[in-house]
């Protein structure tokens, strides 16, 4: 195994628990003897048990593989790149058939998600859930025809219906006070 994958897992293994952790922390002040049908931190503490398990998995499994000498396959046929200068040529490879990362993608997702935290529970649900997958879904398409715009907005409307629906209906959350619905 090279060491900059091992050095991936591990780290990707740590981070994760650590990540799973942090869920746990934020939600140890719920109360932990409510009923399953009210409890809020119910779904959390599944994630944050699901993300320290899966996190443990690969630090474990990295473990083991580094104590029995286990390489992992970093090439299509299985075979192991032990040479330096092979694994440097594989890796230049892939980064040559990667596509570019397109930054105004990641930029305007990231700041519709960042508006959309904010704007949920100050300005209403339903409202701000519209406006978000309209937002993200112009920000990942590429066609602005008449026939894709409203195509979108029907998309837009059916997306925040189904999520009140779930959401204040089935589950019975509590919808936030807010001057918009």
């Amino acid at each position: 195994m090279t060491g900059f994958a091992a050095s991936k897992d591990l780290l990707s293994g740590v981070l994760t628990v650590a990540l799973g952790a942090a869920v746990m922390w934020a939600v140890s002040e719920f109360p932990v003897g409510a009923p399953v049908a009210s409890d809020p931190a119910l779904l959390p503490r599944i994630l944050g048990i699901a993300l320290i398990g899966c996190g443990a998995l690969l630090v474990v499994v990295h473990l083991v593989r580094r104590h029995l000498g286990i390489a992992a396959a970093d090439d299509a046929d299985s075979i192991p790149l032990d040479l330096p200068e092979e694994a440097e040529r594989a890796r230049e490879a892939e980064q040559a058939d990667a596509p570019p990362v397109e930054w105004r993608v990641v930029g305007g997702l990231s700041a519709a998600v960042a508006v959309y935290a904010v704007a949920a529970f100050q300005l209403g649900f339903i409202v701000s859930t519209f406006a978000f997958v309209a937002v993200a879904s112009l920000v990942l398409g590429r066609d602005r025809s008449r026939r894709s715009l409203v195509t979108l907005a029907v998309f837009a409307a059916v997306v925040t219906a189904v999520a009140h629906l779930g959401f204040f209906e089935l589950l019975s959350v509590r919808p936030p006070d807010t001057p918009l619905p």
